[in-house]
This record gives structure tokens, sequence and C-alpha cells, in this order.
């Protein structure tokens, strides 16, 4: 008996360490969500079997699954009138490319971002061949992908999806971007990495750039229609040639740019394609094509000197300008071409319509536009010189209030000059005259004064300045001896409205002159100002000791008391002078001065200061009153 319970005690014991065992375990690891029974492998291929669980017919019966790696491959079946969906989830940003092999047999394929956008699809024609989805965007809420047969029955397709990994300067495009809407932001200097899926995909990306850039995309063997919009309007289009990279003029606009990329011949086979935005730091010489308004390449409002070519005889080169906002600007345009070579330059508004008159070979253009953008359209005429022909561009910007409005070349069109504020013109063409208008006004203290005109240095050639009076008389003239020397006039000009006629040797707007006007009135003093004049008297100043009063018998001024009251004895009986702080008999003063004496019981209270030596006022001179002035008599 104790032998056969010795003998249970170790089976007791193993079984209660076997269960203490059991409890300690850890709960088994719970897969993830769309991979049912099934757990990630390690390795970045991920391959699933039998995941087609019917019903999954609709976007809300979609089977989940989840992309761990860089691929992921799983099979499906389809019966006749059957959809399977799936909802494939992944890393936010995740762009991926799809690829369903069906059977011997045709399927339509979609693919949806969300269950409320509408789906891409893409439709094969030819049987047993690849449906391609590309650059598409998954995020871990998924994207749903559709795939339906047609007239087959119990056939089997395989899926492969493979996540598209960018270089660290790489953009890749995620589909879908197919209006502006949905147009994909690109940054200058990274490369696009892009694909036109078959049938008629079109894709649309939106040009975020800070400074003039240039956007170059290789097609490779394809042909595509290239369009860069702006306002959803085509600002430059061109029909790709394969092999050929297409290259943008530079591209620059307070407004969003977009880039409209479609193919010519939409097919089946899917066109891959690169793009790159290029910021430039400096504009860089022409870029062809530029032949027309619409295809216009855009140049700096300051272009000076820069170097551009005529590549055929009938070869026309238009620039397109943009004028800053914050104030109005003028501007001079001149080209310098061969001296055989017959070339003119014209200002047209962006639709072409002509701003300024054409002005020939070498033309200087005084522009006035501000706010909006300018074209520059520059041809010439044929010739049997060798192409291309070279020519400079010299384009330069002033302050419109800085400068002349032309035209001016008369005194009805001149231009309004301020003393003390310079303006700038041109000389051009060589018997151009600018006038300009003074104004001066005539003040109560000043009816004339100096008026002096000048030109600066700046200008190369020689100048000639005249002033005229308001009838278009000549008063006096300037003429400089030598070119780039300052010439100066001065008159003494009464007040009135005066022209400066500036002219001289035309220089083809290389320089401007400056135009300086002063004017220093002759102050003289009024007439109530003059000697002799009595001047009025302050009425809140205190009255003098003795102040002089007209009186009513002959006008002659006597001397008025100053009033005060009686000083307090002293021991010496000695009179004390009277103060300013005493006070005054208003009563007595307002009677002199209305010429009236004082009655008898009147009793003044005001004595005259006495000297200490006697008991009499020290007599007063009557002061000495001059005639008054004649203002006829001038």
């Amino acid at each position: 008996m104790l032998k056969k319970q010795i003998r249970c005690i170790p089976w007791l014991a193993i079984a209660s360490l076997m269960a203490s065992a059991c409890t300690q375990q850890p709960p088994k690891e719970e897969k993830p969500s769309g991979l049912k029974n099934m757990a990630p492998p390690s390795i970045a291929d991920q391959v699933f079997e039998n995941l087609d669980k019917e019903p999954n017919d609709t976007m809300l019966q979609a089977t989940d699954i989840t992309l761990s790696g860089d691929e992921l491959h799983f099979t499906g079946q389809l019966t006749s009138g059957d959809t399977d969906t799936w909802r494939i989830k992944a890393k936010s940003g995740t762009i991926v490319d799809i690829v369903v092999t069906p059977q011997n047999f045709d399927v339509i394929t979609d693919f949806s971002p969300t269950d409320k956008e509408s789906a891409r699809r893409v439709y094969d024609e030819h049987a047993s061949g690849e449906e391609n989805l590309t650059n598409l965007r998954l995020t871990p809420q998924g994207g749903y992908l559709t795939i339906r047969g047609r007239n087959t029955e119990n056939v089997e397709y395989n899926v492969s999806i493979v996540r598209i990994l960018a270089r660290g300067d790489e953009i890749i495009e995620q589909e879908p971007n197919e209006d502006l809407a949905s147009a994909q932001p690109i940054w200058t200097d990274r490369e696009l990495n892009a694909t036109l899926n078959p049938s008629d995909d079109v894709d649309y990306f939106k040009l975020n750039q800070t400074k003039p850039s240039i956007l170059t995309c290789d097609f490779g063997s394809s042909t595509v229609i290239f369009k860069v919009l702006q306002n959803n309007k085509a600002i430059y289009q061109i029909e790709s040639i394969p092999g050929e990279p297409v290259r943008t003029p530079p591209l620059q606009s307070a407004n969003a740019l977009y880039a409209r990329i479609e193919s010519l011949t939409p097919t089946q086979e899917a066109t891959r394609y690169r793009c790159r935005l290029t910021a430039l730091d400096t504009i860089p010489n022409e870029i062809e094509p530029n032949d027309t308004p619409e295809t216009a390449q855009k140049i700096a409002d300051t272009a000076d000197d820069v170097e551009f070519s005529f590549l055929s005889p009938n070869d026309i080169d238009v620039f397109r300008i943009t004028t800053p906002t914050d104030k109005a600007h003028r501007y001079t345009a001149r080209i310098e071409a061969p001296e055989d070579v017959s070339a003119t330059l014209n200002i047209l508004s962006v639709k072409g319509t002509p701003l300024v008159q054409p002005t020939g070979a070498r033309a200087c253009l005084f522009g006035t536009d501000h706010g909006q953008d300018m074209l520059l359209r520059i041809a010439h005429a044929p010739t049997n010189k060798t192409y291309p022909l070279n020519y400079r561009l010299h384009l330069s910007r002033f302050e419109a209030d800085k400068t002349e409005a032309e035209p001016n070349n008369a005194t009805t069109q001149s231009t309004a000059i301020m003393p003390g504020t310079p303006l700038q013109g041109f000389i051009f063409p060589e018997n151009d005259i600018d006038f300009y208008r003074v104004d001066i006004p005539s003040t109560a203290t000043a009816t004339s004064g100096r008026l002096e005109v000048s030109t600066s240095s700046g200008y190369i050639s020689r100048l000639n300045i005249r002033l005229q009076d308001a009838a278009g008389f000549e008063i006096t003239r300037a003429e400089s001896q030598q070119a780039s020397r300052p010439i100066k006039l001065s008159f003494d000009a009464p007040a009135g409205t005066y022209y400066i006629a500036v002219s001289g040797e035309g220089d083809q707007c290389l320089k401007p002159y400056t135009l300086n006007v002063s004017y220093t009135p002759n102050e003289v003093l009024p007439a109530e100002a003059s000697p002799g004049a009595q001047l009025p008297q302050n009425p809140d100043a205190p009255p003098s000791a003795a102040a002089a009063l007209p009186t009513p018998s002959n006008g002659v001024p006597t001397v008025a008391p100053a009033p005060s009251q009686p000083a307090a004895p002293t021991p010496s009986d000695a009179p004390t002078p009277s103060t300013p702080t005493e006070e005054v008999n208003i009563d007595l003063l307002l009677q002199a001065a209305a010429g009236s004496t004082p009655q008898k019981d009147a009793k003044p209270t005001a004595v005259t200061q006495e000297s200490p030596t006697t008991d009499k006022p020290a007599p007063q001179p009557a002061p000495t009153v001059l005639p008054e002035e004649d203002e006829d008599a001038f």
C-alpha cells in the first residue's frame, strides 16, 4: 500500500507541472486584418492563396489585403457574371503598380481610392492580356480594386502588387490626377516618374515654383500632346516628336500653372515618361519655338544686353514680359542687329494688339502699360546671309512718375514737371523734341522768382534746351558744346506758365537725360510792413507806460498817462515810479481812443512818470507821421 502511494507522487507532480506550464504560455499572436489565418511572412514578397471568399461583389463586401512588404501576390476566381472586390491597404503615401493577369479571357479592371470616387477603368481588348494599373496611391483606409470578366465561367486570375520606390530627388506620379482639381503638385529640381496608362489616360501636374523655371519631359518613342495651362487656358502647347525631349520656355506667373499630358494615339501599352522642373538662376537665351503670342518666351523685364538669333529667313521671335503691379512703369526696348539686316521691334498686348506704333530698325519703344504682360515681337527682312543671325536686345525699366510721358512733341502734349522733381527723357528719333510744362504760382509774398533749368551729363549726345512763355515765344536757350556735358539756363520769371523744349542728337535710347528744374521766389515784405507804416496793436499785449493816441482836434497824437495806483509814501516823500503790474483805468483809455475828453467830475487815477528832481512831466515828442503811398502811382 505504501509503495503504491509513493509511486503515485511523481505522476501527480508531473501533472501539476504540466498544468502550470500550460497556464503560463503567451496568447497566440493576432493575425493582421485581411490576412485571415495567415501571418505575414518576414520576407519582402507576400504570396497568398484561397483569399477569394464569396460574396465580395461590392465595396462593402470587399476582401481586405494589407501590403506590408515591397510586393504582394494573390489569386482569385471568377464565375459567369461574377465580380471580385479587394480593398488594398498600405502605409499612407505608398505608391504601387497593380498587374492583373487573366488566363485566356478578358477582364475589366477598376481602381478607386475611396468607395465614393468614380473608378479608373482599364479595358483589355485582347485576350490573354495583362491589365496594368500604375502609380496608384494607397492609404491605411485602403483603395478598392474591382475585377470583372466577360463571358467567362470558372476562370482564375493572378494579381501582383509592387511598391514603387522613389529616389531622394524623385517624385512618383499618383493616380488619379485626371483634372485640375486632382492635379499632383511637383517642385523644382526634382524628377517626376510618371506613366500614361492605356486607353484615354490624362495626367495633370501643378507646377510649384518660386522663380522662373523650365519643364523638360522625355516621352521616349511615344507621341503625346503637351500643354502648359494658366487659368485653364493653354499658354504653351506642342506635339512631341518620338525620341526628342520637350522643353518649355521659362515659366513664371503670379497665377498657378499646370502641365497637361495626354497620349496622341491611345494604346493599350503603358507609356513611361520622366519630367523635371528646373529653376533658373538667370534667364537663358532664346528657346524655340517662340514665334507666336501663345509660344512667347518669357524673359525678365530688365533683360539688358541679351543675345538672341534668327534661325531662318522667316523666323520671328516673340518675348513676353510681366510688369510689376506695385506702381506704374515705362520701358525702353532696343535691338542691335547687323548693319545690313533690316530688323523691326513692336510692342504688343498678350492678344497681339499693337500697343506702340512700329518705329523701324533698331527701334526705341516707350511702353506705358503696367501691371500686365506685354509682348515684344522681333522680325527682320529675309537676307542671303548665313543663318542663324545673332542680334541683341536691350530692355530697361523706369518708374513712370520719374520719366517723360510720350508723346510730348508739342506744348499741347507737354509733360508736367514740378520744381525739385527731376524727370528722365529720351531723344528718339533724332528729330524728337520733348516739351515740359512748369507752372509758377503767385503768392502774397512773391510774384516772381529765379527759374533755373539744367540737364545732367548722363546723356551721351549733345542737347539743346529752350525756355518759352505761355504764348510759345522763346525767352532764352542754352546749347551743349560737347557730348555728355551738362547745360544750364536761368531766368527771372514772373508767376505764370512756362514751357521747356529739349532736343538734340538721338542716341537710340542708350541712356536717358535727366531734366532738373528749380525755382527760388523773390520774397518781398507786405505793404503794411514797410518803414513808417503803423503796425496794428496786439490787443492781448499790456498797454505801455505811454501810448500815443489821437485827439479829436488836430489828429496829433498825445501821450496818454500810464495808469497806476497812488504809491505809498516813503520816508523821503519821493514819488515811486509805476510798475507794469499796476492796474489800468480801462474807461479812460477807451474814451481817449474814441477822441472824447473826460467829464469834469471824472478824476484821473493815473499819473505820468515823473523825474525825481522835478514835479513837471517830461515833454513827449510828437511822432513823425509819413504820408501814405499811393498804390495807383505804380
